[in-house]
């Protein structure tokens, strides 16, 4: 099926609910008898685009097929052929488009439904525009465009007699018609037996009740009383959204926010306004999800859903909210807040269950973060590729394929030529990695990390944005550092900016880019900024952890990841109670100026563990709990010496000989005879023996010489 457009500006009005739209005339005569007049401003004569409506092949040379379509983008007037000769000639066509949705006009006899017979004199449909601002209709085609239900005799009551009457008259109606409720009407929406086909209600009066029914399976509501509201029902029928806005950005020269531009060109605008006398709750858009379903492995209710998907090299953000307090005022209650709430019955994971006390998002989950590496599929052979177009009309959508190069890693590829790919698939090289600048047409290289360049090779990063390919080296190493002049001198990178360096592989008649490696990563997954913070996060007294604030004990680390980095300085605080005057009499840090790290009490280090294995105790007691042993470690490799204290509060020596340097104070008492209790190796001392326990509770002294040392 081929597809012709013609460029034609029609100016389309709507008064009082009734679609006027162009006439369509047979070899250009009007073929109504009632007329509705309606002003346009046009000046130009009638239009008739003869040239391309040919019997037998377009313009092109293209033959005339069934279902060719001629439409006109402006106005969105389609005529499609729907039969042919066996020449290949026109025999006849429909008209379609939004403001000839119901075609039921086209049964009319000056029709016939069949409108031209192919023959010599075969004229295309005219659009007849009068320079008299006069358009030709008939009165049947104005009135089937909306449907006044006060115009088939129905009072619209909302009585049970009535909704039977209306009943009838929706059945004779077409497929997609448009309904007009108008004002004073007292309808709820409710039918003895809704219609099967679907419609649209355009509501002067407004139903009542917080849910007001729609009248069919996949009807659409609009009301216009009282506000606008489109309300829309899915039954059966396939899924269409009763809304929507669209807005395709092409402007060239609209600029972002590095030129002082924060706003932003969307499909929509929603603005609020609480003024100075207001007391109410004041949003620009309030959006409610009610879920009665009963699946929940297979169905997902989103209360709201925002999808943003990056093409190209613009920066995204896939939600920004923004909190500007304005006010001189000091801040009052709840001044500015982002809120997330929820509310639910019982435990998610139960405490009996096996997985209960495991880290996991669970059923419930306040918040949920989620970043994975994008899997694309791999090369094929001779295979069709097509490459989009970057034009101002045209959504590039890359053709990315996932490569594993022979240093072992999965790098991703996209084309930039269309084509068929090879029988065999061709070499994808390893990238030489870069650290270097651009400047005009000038790439500086300062580090090779990897690889080497070569002349041909493409220049790819996060900058230069477009794609630059060397085309000499001008100095340097070569295929190192040095520079190097590039076959564009539009681009431009920082200084020390990571880039590639990789030649363009030719694939049979396609051409692949190399794109960066496939396994991804992200920076942060939540990164705060600003100069404003009393506390990063903070937890109520209401709140209860059952389990943990934090539990990475099942999360993967890299060789140098760690749970929580902090700076010299920085403090853990272990003893405050949700009070200023409490924190901070507990802390531990490490503290560059000792080169230690340090157990604080009021500030002042009680326990140092210092960079060169120094243990130091201030102004306090090394415990060490009864049975457990001080182990001191000989550096020379001899045996372990052990001191520990016994049950009876005995200090216990093992190991080799000891060397004390000091004095040795013994403050055991002399035993009172020689059967007196004693642990063997226990000695005493008085003015006159010195006693020794040799045995337990066995005693022998020896006296002293009182005439010499």
């Amino acid at each position: 099926m081929k597809k012709y457009f013609f460029a034609l500006s029609l100016l389309l009005a709507l008064p009082d609910m009734a679609m006027a739209s162009t006439a369509l005339s047979s070899a250009g005569t009007d073929i109504s008898s009632d007329t509705v007049n309606t002003a346009y401003n046009q000046t130009n004569a009638e239009v008739c685009p003869v040239t391309p409506w040919v019997t037998d092949a377009d313009r092109y040379g293209h033959n005339i097929t069934l279902g060719d379509e001629f439409v006109y983008p402006d106005t969105g007037l389609k005529i499609k052929v729907t039969q042919v000769t066996s020449d290949n000639k026109m025999s006849a066509y429909d008209v379609e488009g939004p403001g000839y949705s119901d075609k039921s006009f086209l049964n009319a006899p000056e029709w016939s439904r069949v409108v031209q017979a192919a023959s010599s004199s075969v004229n295309a449909p005219c659009l007849q525009i009068s320079s008299e601002a006069i358009i030709a209709r008939t009165a049947q085609s104005v009135m089937q465009d909306t449907y006044n239900l006060k115009n088939f005799g129905l009072s619209l009551d909302n009585s049970q007699s009535d909704k039977e009457n209306m009943e009838t008259v929706l059945n004779s109606l077409g497929e997609n018609a448009v309904v007009y409720i108008p004002k004073g009407s007292n309808w709820d929406g409710l039918l003895p037996d809704n219609p099967q086909k679907k419609l649209t209600y355009i509501w002067g009066a407004r139903q009542t009740g917080d849910y007001p029914p729609i009248p069919g399976d996949g009807d659409t509501s609009v009301m216009l009383s009282n506000g606008v509201s489109i309300e829309y029902q899915n039954k059966k029928t396939s899924f269409t959204y009763p809304f929507t806005s669209f807005y395709w950005n092409k402007n060239q020269n609209f600029t972002g926010p590095w030129s002082s531009n924060y706003q932003q060109y969307a499909s929509g605008l929603f603005r609020a306004i609480s003024g100075p006398t207001s007391t109410g709750n004041t949003s620009p858009i309030q959006a409610t999800l009610s879920s009665y379903g009963n699946n929940p492995s297979g169905s997902y209710d989103v209360g709201l859903s925002l999808n943003a998907q990056k093409y190209g090299q613009n920066s995204m953000w896939g939600l920004v909210i923004d909190l500007n307090d304005f006010s001189p005022k000091s801040a009052g209650a709840f001044a500015s807040w982002n809120e997330y709430d929820l509310w639910a019955y019982g435990q998610d994971i139960k405490d009996w269950s096996p997985d209960y006390g495991n880290p996991q998002g669970g059923h419930r989950s306040l918040f949920y973060v989620n970043g994975h590496s994008l899997s694309p599929g791999g090369w094929s052979a001779n295979k069709q590729i097509t490459v989009s177009g970057t034009g101002q009309d045209d959504l590039p959508e890359p053709v990315v394929i996932g490569v594993t190069a022979s240093d072992g890693t999965d790098y991703v590829w996209y084309a930039t030529q269309s084509g068929t790919t090879g029988s065999q698939e061709p070499v994808f090289p390893v990238p030489a990695k870069i650290l270097g600048s651009i400047s005009g047409d000038t790439l500086t290289v300062t580090k090779v990390s990897s690889g080497s360049l070569s002349v041909g090779d493409s220049i790819t990063g996060a900058s230069p944005v477009n794609v630059v390919h060397i085309v000499s080296q001008l100095s340097g190493t070569t295929g190192g550092t040095g520079t190097y002049k590039l076959d564009s001198n539009t681009e431009s990178a920082a200084t020390n900016e990571p880039m590639y360096s990789v030649p363009v592989v030719k694939d049979g008649t396609v051409a692949w880019q190399f794109g960066q490696e496939k396994a991804s990563t992200i920076s942060s997954g939540m990164f705060w900024t600003g100069d404003a913070f009393d506390f990063i996060s903070a937890i109520a007294s209401d709140t209860k952890i059952t389990q943990a604030v934090l539990d990475t004990s099942v999360a993967q680390f890299g060789q140098d990841a760690d749970v929580i980095r902090m700076a010299p300085g920085q403090r853990l605080d272990f003893s405050a109670q949700g009070t200023l005057a409490t924190a901070n009499r507990h802390t531990l840090s490490y503290e560059a100026s000792d080169s230690a790290l340090e157990y604080k009490v009021g500030g002042q280090p009680v326990v140092k563990v210092e960079d060169d294995h120094t243990f130091t105790v201030n102004d306090g007691n090394l415990f060490i709990n009864n049975g457990n042993s001080l182990v001191l470690q000989n550096k020379g490799g001899y045996t372990n010496v052990f001191l520990y204290v016994d049950s009876e509060g005995n200090l216990t020596y093992l190991g080799g000989i000891g060397t004390f340097k000091g004095s040795i104070v013994n403050t055991t008492a002399a035993p009172s005879s020689s059967q007196a209790s004693c642990k063997a190796g226990q000695f005493a001392d008085d003015a006159s023996y010195h006693y020794a326990c040799i045995a337990d509770n066995r005693w022998k002294r020896v006296g002293w010489n009182s005439d010499s040392w």
